[in-house]
């Protein structure tokens, strides 16, 4: 404001204005590197943040990501372990029928005879189990 004054009523000391500017423009030079300073301090704190942030982004990625890839394995291990129980079922089904039919067979051919000839044996088959061939 004194300035202005100074300057509208055209008085000038020797210097007044020119030490004024060179004062005013020493503090705008301080404040300009200072605010330089703090920015860069700022933004050297805000990579950081942002740096520790992005680490942090791309660490949980990666875990979201090897639990995903651990639930797939995990997945394909129950199938093939299903399949494996389903194809352990089909063999033993398979082995159960095998076995009943040779129970079966084996049954029908065995008559409580004696004296069992191979022809009688054959005849029996062809017969059946409740007709005997005297």
């Amino acid at each position: 404001m004194v300035k202005l004054l100074l300057f509208i009523l055209g008085w000038d000391p020797p210097g007044f204005l020119k030490w004024g500017h060179q004062k005013q423009c020493h503090f705008e030079r301080e404040r300009e590197a200072s605010r330089v300073c703090l920015a860069r301090q700022g933004k050297a704190a805000g990579e950081a943040e942002t740096d520790a942030s992005f680490r942090t982004v791309v660490n949980t990625k990666v875990q979201a990501w090897q639990e995903e890839v651990d639930r797939a394995r995990q997945g394909q291990r129950d199938a093939e372990g299903k399949l494996s129980f389903l194809e352990e079922h089909m063999e033993l089904e398979k082995r159960y029928r095998e076995l009943t039919d040779l129970l079966y067979l084996s049954a029908s051919f065995i008559v409580f005879v004696p004296c069992c000839t191979v022809s009688f044996l054959f005849l029996h088959n062809f017969l059946g189990p409740g007709i005997h061939a005297d």
